[in-house]
């Protein structure tokens, strides 16, 4: 008895020590490479909160999604699924990469005062409640790491600086670029869906969505002015998971390859059948599918929330009026012959003479596509006007 009640102060006790002592914490951010999963893709962040005082340590992360959320792929493909933050333990998730053994996870100190960290950590947990942690995600401005930038911009204590004269050369479409390179088809089917939005020349600050350029940027070309003094904002970086760091490897199975050697081979087809018209039921399909490309498109364009799929100008080759006519095609119909083959020759004319000047970056992928409606057009138009088809 003598002893349970001696425990039962000695935990009363402490209970009352801690509650009078104010936390001792310590804030880092954690950036995770690149991994060879597609979601994986582009790296995460996370923000690690280390509570000395309560002996408590775990992480904070944005971009959590719950695939059980009610018609979940219809509200992520409209931009409408509810991202959320998540908590984890740091030792359980750091375990599982090292066992993965394909991620690396550098982490960086913050050199924060501990009110200043008080401060983050009450945001995060005030974040983290049911009525406050979701929010809609968007890939370029309100995800993983934009949201650990916002939250250090606006709530630490003194004035946030980025250094001067730090502009960006490169797009957000091509910052994309930097994790997909090995992915072409990752990387074709990307600069297919996104529009002229991506095509604006990223600040210091928006290149960061990509959680390697937070940690570069933050690291390199930021400071906290406190009482007129500058100060960095992170320790020297130190690796707490050693995994195998993905690269971008070589890929000779590229669209542009690929479609490439379609449009060799449908060439040499042209010239084989250059009198007949055999190969109308390969246009049949090849205008249906870009008819239906065109229609995802307008989908992604005008039914979603995305902003990155606004004013997509691959609709100037990959038209959804093309649908209107493969009946007409299909009876080899003049009329209907004339309007399809003569917007595809038209709009690929266009397309290749004025490459490189419109305000969205087309994928080079597109211009063996481009050229297979050339030679397509052109020999069907021949035989329509001059009357042997």
């Amino acid at each position: 008895m003598r002893i349970l009640l001696l425990s039962i102060f000695i935990l009363f006790s402490m209970s009352l020590n801690l509650a009078g002592q104010e936390d001792s914490i310590q804030l880092s951010l954690l950036t995770y490479s690149p991994s060879p999963e597609v979601s994986g893709a582009f790296g995460h962040s996370t923000i690690r909160v280390q509570n000395f005082t309560r002996k408590s340590d775990i992480l904070f992360s944005y971009g959590i999604y719950d695939f059980d959320e009610p018609n979940f792929v219809w509200k992520f493909l409209r931009g409408k699924l509810e991202y959320q933050i998540g908590k984890e333990s740091t030792s359980r998730t750091l375990r599982y990469y090292q066992r993965q053994g394909n991620k690396r996870i550098i982490e960086q100190q913050l050199l924060l005062t501990q009110d200043e960290n008080r401060k983050i950590v009450k945001f995060l947990n005030k974040n983290y409640l049911p009525e406050n942690r979701r929010y809609l995600y968007d890939f370029f401005f309100d995800n993983c790491a934009t949201r650990v930038r916002d939250i250090l911009e606006n709530e630490l204590e003194g004035t946030f600086k980025y250094k001067e004269d730090l502009s960006s050369s490169k797009s957000l479409r091509k910052l994309l670029d930097t994790n997909i390179a090995s992915r072409p088809w990752t990387d074709f089917g990307m600069d297919l869906l996104i529009g002229i939005p991506s095509d604006k020349m990223a600040t210091y600050q928006e290149q960061m969505f990509l959680p390697e350029f937070l940690s570069k940027n933050l690291n390199d070309g930021a400071s906290l002015i406190r009482n007129g003094k500058e100060t960095p904002l992170f320790a020297a970086p130190q690796t707490l998971v050693d995994g195998e760091y993905y690269l971008n490897q070589p890929n000779l199975f590229r669209p542009f390859n690929v479609f490439g050697l379609i449009c060799i081979l449908l060439l040499i087809l042209t010239v084989i059948f250059r009198k007949g018209t055999s190969l109308i039921s390969i246009d049949l399909i090849f205008f249906f599918l870009l008819g239906l490309i065109g229609l995802i498109l307008i989908f992604m364009w005008l039914g979603t929330d995305h902003s990155a799929t606004k004013w997509n100008l691959n609709i100037l080759w990959a038209n959804p009026l093309y649908l209107l006519f493969l009946n007409g095609l299909r009876k080899k119909k003049h009329t209907a012959m004339k309007w399809t083959y003569g917007m595809a020759l038209m709009t690929s004319i266009v397309i290749l003479m004025t490459w490189g000047n419109f305000p969205q970056e087309f994928h080079i992928g597109i211009i063996p596509l481009i050229l297979m409606l050339m030679v397509r057009s052109g020999a069907v138009l021949f035989k329509v006007f001059t009357k042997k088809v």
